[in-house]
């Protein structure tokens, strides 16, 4: 499968002196021009034992995705994308890893870094979808790699290591490049 893409605005960049030069801004927008809204918002309900909070593994979380209907899924994946993303991105990546991956996400980094967003990246020879993308809203350059790092060795951890070569982890800050 060939890969092509263009960058805009690839005029702006010398591939010669990267390292001396400032990151170009982004329009702060990404999230709105990337990702259509949502039809509705839901939560994840976290359970707090007086002081203590429990974080389970991915894999509990799998396991526990395993148990619900098709419909259910289908569902619950339409709280992070609108249906017909979801039904591109279902045909990339098994949809109770995709979904695990998800909630695990957002139960880690959410409060932090905002609730994750689902989308889709396509191919452009073929026109075709090809890697599910989540994009996480308020994580920044710095971040980023720490997070996708250890979301992917725990995807793997969980025996979801194919979920985890077809699911991308964006931080939508962190595509403005790193701090001057």
């Amino acid at each position: 499968m060939g890969l092509s893409s263009s960058l805009l605005g690839a005029e702006l960049f010398d591939t010669i002196n990267l390292k001396e030069q400032l990151p170009v801004p982004v329009a702060h927008d990404l999230m709105d021009r990337l990702l259509p809204p949502l039809p509705f918002e839901a939560t994840i309900r976290v359970r707090f034992v007086g002081d203590i909070v429990r974080v389970t593994s991915l894999r509990v979380v799998y396991s526990r995705f395993s148990r619900l209907s098709s419909e259910a899924l289908m569902s619950f994946l339409r709280n992070y994308a609108p249906a017909d993303v979801v039904e591109k991105v279902v045909r990339i990546v098994d949809p109770r890893g995709l979904a695990s991956a998800l909630s695990y996400i957002e139960m880690i980094f959410g409060e932090f870094y905002g609730r994750p967003r689902l989308s889709y990246m396509i191919d452009e020879e073929s026109e075709e979808p090809f890697i599910a993308v989540v994009v996480i809203p308020n994580c920044d350059w710095d971040a980023w790699g720490h997070i996708a790092r250890m979301v992917k060795d725990e995807m793997r951890r969980a025996g979801l290591g194919e979920v985890a070569s077809k699911v991308a982890i964006v931080c939508l800050e962190g595509l403005r490049g790193p701090p001057p």
